[in-house]
């Protein structure tokens, strides 16, 4: 099983959803990043344990994005 993790809206503090995502990537790309998160909905990550999609998504809840897990096998 493979969970999908989208950041659907970035909510009122996009600078911490900027570093969220970039730090789930590895640091990578900074200015791609940010693109990324202001043109939400865009993929965060994807996980093989629905536990890890889950704390990754309260994560940037958190910090009032919101985000929507999805599942594929």
């Amino acid at each position: 099983m493979l969970y999908t993790v989208i950041l659907t809206e970035v909510g009122p503090e996009k600078v911490k959803a900027i570093k969220l995502l970039w730090n789930l990537n590895g640091k990578a790309d900074l200015p791609g990043v940010k693109d990324a998160v202001e043109s939400a909905p865009c993929t965060v990550i994807e996980v093989t344990r629905k536990v890890d999609a889950e704390l990754i998504a309260a994560t940037f809840t958190a910090h009032g994005a919101t985000v929507e897990i999805t599942e594929a096998e």
